[in-house]
């Protein structure tokens, strides 16, 4: 619904976040394969090499918090008018309807099924 594009930009945040999860192993192998080979590495390459270690877990890091904190925010809108949605649906079923169903297969669906889509939403999507 109207929360689509936050889960998406959500999504490509945490693509961000992934991302700078995986570029320090490409900064690392350039530490180590001169290493190996015997070649000298040179010390303003080695700090420039290692800062950018550093920046990109920062990153990785807030990126990945912002994106789950959106997602989230969008999933618990999302779920709020679902749950709106169906109140104002079930205010116009005549009260025998809702009495068949029982209170507690009524709490099951505001709570348990709406609330199951959270997962989903907040989690898996992005």
């Amino acid at each position: 619904g109207s929360h689509k594009k936050t889960i998406h930009l959500a999504s490509f945040i945490i693509l961000l976040s992934v991302i700078m999860g995986v570029v320090p192993f490409l900064f690392a192998y350039q530490i180590i394969n001169p290493l190996i080979l015997g070649q000298n590495l040179e010390f303003t390459r080695l700090v420039i090499l290692l800062a950018g270690i550093l920046i990109c877990l920062v990153l990785q890091a807030l990126l990945g918090g912002l994106g789950l904190n959106m997602s989230h925010k969008a999933a618990y809108n999302t779920l709020f008018g679902l749950r709106t949605s169906l109140q104002k649906k079930m205010e116009n079923l005549p009260l025998g309807a809702i009495e068949e169903k029982g209170t507690g297969a009524i709490n099951k669906m505001f709570v348990d099924d709406i609330g199951s889509l959270e997962v989903l939403l907040a989690h898996s999507l992005p």
